[in-house]
């Protein structure tokens, strides 16, 4: 797995003795959100940023875990979860291709090997 430079150890999102609300490890403290202002009369408003400011510190943590986790970030795993839907798509079409629906297992084992060289090839240029 490759070292992304990131904080190392669980990410969770709590508060400061301030109450300022953070992102942190058992090391300290990642990163601060700046708490949304309560004006007079937008109390709706407020609530929205306020679940919205919650949301983004939960955000900020999972994806901090997930990239412990993984050695891969956001974009690596949309990548990465791409790939393996086209190899999943490639095996499916060639299990379809016969048109009598028959299993043909040539055509799989040629999808499958097909499949599983664009991956190693994906993988080889990380």
């Amino acid at each position: 797995m490759k070292d992304l430079k990131i904080t190392k150890g669980e990410w969770y999102d709590t508060f400061n003795v301030s109450k300022e609300r953070g992102v942190r490890t058992e090391h300290g403290f990642i990163c601060f959100l700046p708490k949304p202002f309560h004006y007079t009369g937008q109390d709706e408003r407020y609530e929205e940023e306020l679940e919205e400011y919650k949301a983004n510190a939960k955000l900020i943590a999972e994806a901090g875990n997930v990239a412990n986790e993984t050695g891969l970030m956001p974009k690596e795993l949309l990548d990465e979860r791409d790939t393996y839907k086209a190899i999943l798509n490639d095996i499916r079409d060639a299990w379809l291709s016969n048109n009598t629906y028959h299993l043909n297992a040539n055509n799989i084992v040629n999808a499958v090997n097909e499949a599983m060289e664009a991956f190693e090839s994906y993988l080889a240029t990380e």
